[in-house]
């Protein structure tokens, strides 16, 4: 699975790696011609907004949902629009729009943050630096309705329904429309052509069960809806075939289980399966974002053909923004990463393999063709790139013997970090020649805005039983 890209993006994604604009100063130019429609969602009047920010788009008033740490926004679209925020709990004196590489323009004046959006976009609003409770802005495509409702459960706008598990038979979808809420986790045992569609939102609540599960599916569509979670991993696509993943949208606010570390609630998990592609998404949690696996529990299955493209990340405590890895006692390969981004990767005092890429062979397996290409890592807090094959004790599945995997052909062609990650970055092969890092080649690496061709300049404080190199 190979998207060619031409000569002039390629340069285009070098150019920008890592850069942004302040924003502050002259009002932000309008553009040329009409603004596009908005399309308002209607809501329940017993969805409670924010009480820390307001969002008008054309000057529209639009609902702002609130959570423990960010807030978000979903409207539609089908052009150019302005979008104002203002803040109910403190002067917006500047503002960051992320991600950094597509330099959105935008302007801090009169007491509010403007700036234009189009359909598709999703970005990340930190005012006055606070990463702690974000707003994020989801301009969706402007909502095809399915005109005709059977083979659909469907819920309507301005409703918010207390659905508890849902259940999928072949050829039958969920479609929840802008404005609705369901509270609820969605299920699919072994069924053809399923999914969930609309630009509502399926909220999960405290429940403990993986909000989004698909599996032994043939056929799985998964459209921008967005779905929230606190408990469990929020999407779980296993042992499946010809998923199709777009607009797709994780808000996985911290649990309070356990330790309390908010871990376990990955974003987007895709194990044992092939024919995969994730394009346009956005996964907020705190644990893994966007994570491809081949075993655990009781679930295996050869991992190939998946692709993830112009997907947005963001692990706020633990885990990996792209993460392949550690469960992959089957093959894993053919798996593509291009054009996606991490904002943040977490990182903590108490070091624990955290990066914005982590690919750590944590079982048998042989992982091979995997492509990192056009990728801008522009927060990393612990570590940047985090490559090895390793016993990580976890769960590789029931009744399974640990031996050491293989890593062998892995490509990073126009990765970009923008800052010096705090614990560097690391690639170790296992123990012996056999079990070493075969076929690592980087391609165009830039650290900084700076462009590196060593491992020392690149920050790999690790760099053992490899034989990776820097072009």
């Amino acid at each position: 699975m190979r998207i060619k890209i031409t000569i002039l993006y390629a340069l285009f994604a070098l150019l920008s790696c890592g850069s942004g604009k302040s924003g502050d100063g002259p009002e932000v130019k309008p553009p040329s011609g009409e603004l596009g429609k908005v399309e308002t969602y209607r809501y329940s009047p017993s969805v409670i907004p924010s009480t820390r920010f307001t969002v008008s788009v054309n000057g529209e008033n639009q609902l702002v949902h609130e959570t423990p740490e960010p807030d978000f926004c979903l409207f539609g679209a089908d052009g150019r629009v302005k979008v104002e925020v203002r803040s109910y709990v403190k002067k917006i004196e500047s503002a960051v729009v992320r991600p950094l590489y597509r330099n959105v323009e935008y302007n801090v004046g009169d007491d509010r943050l403007t700036l234009y959006m189009e359909p598709g976009d999703r970005f990340v609003v930190e005012i006055n630096g606070d990463e702690a409770s974000p707003l994020f802005l989801f301009a969706n495509p402007v909502e095809e309705k399915p005109s005709d409702r059977s083979g659909y459960k469907y819920f309507e706008a301005g409703g918010v329904y207390d659905a508890g598990q849902i259940t999928l038979d072949s050829n039958q979808k969920v479609y929840i429309e802008g404005g609705a809420v369901v509270k609820g986790y969605l299920s699919a045992v072994g069924r053809e052509n399923v999914g969930i569609e609309g630009c509502g939102i399926l909220d999960d609540g405290d429940n403990d069960s993986r909000t989004v599960t698909f599996y032994k599916c043939k056929g799985v569509t998964m459209k921008n809806v967005l779905v929230r979670n606190r408990n469990n991993w929020t999407t779980f696509i296993v042992e499946s075939t010809g998923v199709r993943a777009e607009g797709y949208k994780v808000v996985a606010t911290a649990s309070d289980k356990a330790d309390g570390s908010g871990n376990e609630n990955d974003g987007f998990d895709v194990m044992g399966c092939n024919d995969v592609i994730v394009k346009s998404c956005f996964s907020y949690c705190h644990d893994d974002a966007f994570c491809v696996k081949s075993q655990k529990w009781g679930y295996s299955g050869e991992t190939y053909d998946v692709e993830f493209d112009d997907c947005i990340a963001w692990n706020r405590n633990c885990g990996n923004s792209f993460e392949l890895g550690y469960e992959t006692g089957k093959d894993v390969h053919d798996v593509v990463f291009r054009n996606v981004c991490a904002v943040h990767s977490a990182g903590s005092a108490k070091e624990f393999r955290r990066g914005a890429i982590g690919l750590q062979n944590g079982a048998g397996g042989r992982v091979h063709d995997i492509l990192y290409e056009n990728m801008w890592l522009e927060d990393p807090k612990e570590y940047g790139i985090y490559i090895t094959i390793i016993n990580s004790g976890y769960n590789i599945g029931n009744d399974v013997t640990w031996t050491p995997g293989y890593i062998e052909g892995i490509t990073f062609r126009n990765i970009s970090l923008g800052v010096m990650p705090p614990k560097g970055n690391f690639l170790a092969g296992y123990d012996s020649a056999e079990h070493s890092i075969k076929g690592v080649v980087f391609e165009n690496l830039s650290i900084a805005g700076k462009k590196v061709t060593t491992a020392s300049e690149a920050g790999f404080k690790t760099f053992k039983n490899t034989d990776a190199i820097f072009k």
